[in-house]
């Protein structure tokens, strides 16, 4: 009998980039009881690949994973389970602190439980602080001690479980869909500051929002539409949420940058900053300190992977263009309207910056993959492009790394992939091929580490 891989459900990096889980469905056909892996990323090893233990809720101890988060390198985990979809169960070793098949020494920490028509869409950890998406239209965050009820807010519908989470500083802040006029499509998205007990309302885009990420203290928040030829980059202000604008001035958020990914529509995957690095030295002016520490604090680099099997990356510490002219704005709004009356793209999108670099998450088979393919290709059945990836950078933001996975006949692939940041990105005057960045290591199948 030919060994088949069992289908990937989630993927999910902890917070620096060090670790990855993947969670799996239970499928009779491939013979998979579903379960979780957990892989060491620096060097790529194998750490942990079992069902977990048994909860006073999950009574099943082999099932499909369908959301699982890692905190750090701590033994700390949370998943969802398919067999009690309203239910966060927090474990204790659950998701590493031994090697190879060992769990021996897991335990559950708590359950958050939800109504029993409720599913728990998402789930994202911090040190401090556990928070969820809802299939009833909320969000909401607990902390992480007691699993007391620090904010809920409402989302409306949000089927992909769209939650951001910041993994730093002394607030523990969140974003979602804002959920304004009763549905989540409208391209709003709202910035939670659970401490502060205020919200902070973005308007991200015309269509819905399709990705999400918060800068490591919530001082940027990166959304990409459903379209997915846009990211766009927009200041919060500091983790209190001072210096933003608040929800009944939604309209004032500024957008700092717009990021353009192609020209053709395509399914957002994951959007990810680079960890805030403090600076070298101190400012020498004192009228800039303000100004100072805020540029200190900001990620240098922003990543985003697509179903077309591509991960751009842009550069945040260069200036951002100056604004157009008053006629370079008439011509935009004449090509856009040409555009629209052809049914072709808007060309918006031509004046937001270019990556600084690209890379392949992995070579996919079929239709679908790559920059230069029209349509949403991949990513859909019997398409090219990755079904799941989510994206880190390193501690210190010297790489990025990305992990995708695929379904291929006989089974699933998921590769994992690193790629060195340049010390000074290439000022954004063409976008290089992908042999242009640094590999610094790539497993092109994960599954080839798991016990057979």
């Amino acid at each position: 009998m030919t060994f088949q891989m069992p289908r990937v459900s989630c993927v999910s990096f902890n917070q620096d980039g060090s670790r990855l889980a993947l969670g799996f469905d239970a499928d009779d056909e491939t013979g998979s009881s579903g379960g979780f892996c957990v892989f060491s990323c620096e060097p790529v090893s194998l750490e942990s690949c079992s069902p977990l233990p048994a909860s006073p809720s999950t009574l099943k101890t082999s099932t499909s994973v369908t959301s699982a988060a890692l905190l750090y390198k701590t033994r700390v985990s949370a998943f969802v389970f398919a067999s009690q979809p309203n239910t966060v169960a927090l474990y204790d070793g659950g998701a590493g602190g031994g090697t190879g098949t060992s769990q021996t020494s897991s335990s559950l920490l708590g359950e958050l439980s939800f109504p029993a028509s409720t599913r728990v869409l998402a789930v994202r950890l911090r040190r401090d602080a556990v928070a969820v998406a809802l299939s009833d239209g909320r969000a909401a965050a607990y902390s992480l001690d007691s699993l007391r009820l620090l904010r809920s807010v409402e989302t409306g519908p949000n089927e992909i479980g769209l939650l951001a989470l910041a993994a730093g500083g002394s607030r523990t802040v969140f974003a979602c869909p804002s959920g304004e006029g009763g549905t989540a499509r409208g391209g709003t998205v709202r910035v939670e500051f659970a401490d502060a007990g205020r919200s902070v309302l973005v308007r991200a885009a015309r269509h819905g929002a399709a990705a999400l990420a918060l800068s490591q203290s919530a001082e940027l928040l990166a959304t990409a539409s459903e379209r997915g030829t846009l990211v766009r980059v927009f200041a919060l202000g500091d983790e209190s949420g001072s210096g933003a604008a608040n929800a009944s001035e939604a309209a004032l958020t500024p957008c700092l940058r717009e990021l353009r990914r192609g020209g053709g529509p395509a399914r957002m995957l994951s959007l990810a900053f680079s960890p805030s690095v403090a600076p070298s030295s101190p400012s020498a002016s004192s009228s800039s300190s303000t100004a100072a520490a805020a540029a200190a604090k900001a990620p240098r680099w922003l990543a985003a992977a697509s179903d077309k099997g591509t991960v751009h990356v842009w550069s945040l510490s260069r200036p951002p263009p100056a604004p157009p002219t008053a006629a370079a704005t008439r011509s935009r709004l004449l090509l856009a309207a040409a555009a629209a009356a052809a049914g072709a793209p808007s060309p918006s999108s031509l004046a937001a910056e270019r990556s600084s670099f690209h890379f392949k998450l992995q070579q996919y088979e079929g239709e679908g993959g790559g920059e230069g393919g029209g349509g949403g290709g991949g990513g859909g059945e019997g398409g090219g492009g990755p079904m799941l990836a989510s994206l880190s950078f390193s501690p210190g933001g010297e790489a990025v790394f990305a992990a995708a996975s695929a379904e291929r006949e006989g089974g699933g692939r998921c590769s994992l992939v690193a790629v060195a940041v340049p010390g000074e990105d290439n000022g954004g005057e063409a976008t290089p091929s992908s042999s242009a960045a640094a590999e610094l290591f790539c497993v092109p199948d994960l599954f080839a580490l798991l016990p057979r």
